[in-house]
């Protein structure tokens, strides 16, 4: 479910929409407690296109998490005391401790936010702020990335940041057909942050709902890959993913997902890592 409004003005079109997303998600891993944690998102998006052809907009995204992060109070002495720490809702917590044991204090819902925006033409399209790099994907805090047309299906783009040494700067190319009713898709990028390069390639095809996803991904000398088999319904799909990382172990992901309704979804996931450790994941997704 989407809202979106368009109006006429002076030469040009505006449209804006909000959309959003809330999961609740209950999670069981091998040593670890058994959690229960609701997150979401709104993003408030605006464009417009004017007589000459360019279409500009922003959008701004606000993400609430559940607390991901927790602090560790360290127990100094021999009496017992007692700890308070202000959530993010704003109310005190108050934990009591035995020194000789150190508290996990819950260290509240973390809220973030982020802009970014975009003009657009024959020309291609350059995108600004928050985004993943064109390569290889990695998150960039502040960065320019130009993407071009599709030329007989081929994309390319490169992302550049100003502070080289923690964000990505890099190219990549894309290419989308298809051909005897299987649909193909081809991904190749490269990155670096800092002196560590990445490249990374991916490849799909698809057909009656039955898609098969390959890749491979080298950081510096470090290599992993991945095998990805999926099945899609009408209302639900299922599918199995094993990825290899660069010590040769091993991690397979079985997941399902079912559509209730329009905006309605509930899902499951058990990832087996190596070292006979499991992950459980059983939730739901509103979005609108």
């Amino acid at each position: 479910l989407l809202y979106r409004a368009a109006v006429a003005l002076a030469g040009c079109a505006f449209a804006a929409s909000v959309s959003g997303s809330g999961t609740t998600k209950y999670s069981n891993k091998t040593g670890e407690d058994k959690t229960f944690k609701t997150n979401g998102e709104v993003a408030f998006s605006g464009s417009k296109t004017s007589s000459n052809g360019l279409t500009f907009g922003g959008t701004y995204k606000v993400k609430v998490g559940a607390a991901a992060s927790k602090g560790v109070t360290e127990a100094t002495g021999s009496a017992s005391a007692i700890a308070s720490e202000k959530s993010g809702s704003g109310n005190i917590q108050t934990i009591t401790y035995t020194p000789s044991k150190p508290t996990t204090v819950d260290a509240g819902t973390p809220t973030t936010s982020e802009v970014s925006g975009f003009v657009s033409g024959s020309w291609g399209k350059v995108s600004l702020g928050k985004q993943s790099s064109f390569g290889t994907g990695i998150s960039a805090n502040e960065a320019i990335t130009y993407t071009s047309p599709a030329f007989s299906g081929v994309t390319v783009g490169y992302t550049y940041a100003p502070n080289k040494k923690t964000q990505p700067n890099g190219f990549g190319l894309k290419y989308a057909g298809s051909f005897g009713g299987t649909d193909v898709t081809f991904h190749y990028g490269s990155d670096k942050v800092d002196a560590k390069k990445t490249t990374k390639w991916t490849a799909t095809a698809s057909m009656s709902g039955i898609t098969l996803e390959y890749g491979n991904k080298k950081v510096d000398s470090d290599k992993s890959k991945h095998f990805k088999l999926k099945y899609a319904a009408a209302n639900w799909d299922v599918s199995y993913k094993q990825a290899t990382n660069a010590d040769k172990k091993k991690t397979t992901t079985t997941a399902a997902n079912y559509t209730v309704a329009e905006g309605l979804k509930v899902f499951y996931s058990n990832e087996k890592a190596p070292e006979g450790k499991k992950t459980t994941y059983i939730g739901t997704t509103i979005s609108f």
